[in-house]
């Protein structure tokens, strides 16, 4: 058994799984490829981690071929004290992992060793949903940076930091594995289904339709 690691220290779990069970409550997502001590010690004691997640409502999810891992809120009937809540996802955030995937799955097909993604990719297709319809370009910009720095910090994209000048970034293998087809669809009929408001709103004011004259 460790020494404390700090003064008056009553945990019982060695400094490893301490570790990694941080790293699981911090940023969600563990990149093996990355974290290649953290990954074994993972394999190693997965039923244990597994269990101590458990233990705050939390489901460990592996995909042993990506060498990912993350954790998430179970599914269940009843409700409970959510330790990590899930964030919304803005429409920018949404795009934004629609052009992640888009990417990687090319890349994949082209059998590429690395697939990397640059702002450009991202601000095209953010022009692109966004259209004439938004006016506000302050606030605009401020969900686009947002969305870019949720990547960055949930271990998504990987460099240099949006916040500190990067431009472009190394995608992580944990992108298909984060979002299965299950979630992708979801973010498309979102993202689709706001479109098809937008749409009927402007055809409403082109009638004459859109209030009290």
């Amino acid at each position: 058994m460790e020494p404390p690691l700090f003064d008056g220290d009553l945990g019982t779990e060695p400094s490893d799984i301490r570790e990694l069970l941080t790293v699981l409550f911090k940023d969600h997502l563990l990149d093996g490829n990355q974290r290649v001590r953290l990954w074994n010690v993972l394999i190693e004691h997965e039923g244990h981690v597994r269990s101590r997640l458990h233990d705050f409502y939390l489901e460990l999810v592996v995909a042993p071929g990506h060498r990912i891992a993350y954790q998430k809120q179970v599914d269940a009937d009843q409700d409970y004290r959510i330790l990590t809540p899930q964030r919304a996802m803005s429409r920018e955030l949404a795009m934004a992992v629609l052009v992640l995937v888009d990417r990687y799955q090319r890349a994949a097909v082209a059998n590429a060793p690395t697939v990397s993604v640059a702002r450009r990719e991202f601000a095209d297709a953010w022009e692109q949903m966004w259209g004439e319809r938004e006016k506000d370009r302050v606030a605009r910009d401020k969900n686009a940076e947002a969305a870019l720095k949720r990547l960055f910090e949930t271990g998504l994209i990987m460099g240099r930091s949006p916040a500190n000048g990067g431009e472009s970034w190394k995608i992580s293998p944990a992108v298909p594995v984060f979002y299965g087809p299950d979630v992708l669809q979801t973010i498309t009929v979102s993202l689709l289904g706001e479109e098809q408001d937008n749409d009927r709103e402007d055809e409403g004011r082109a009638d004459g339709l859109d209030g009290d004259k």
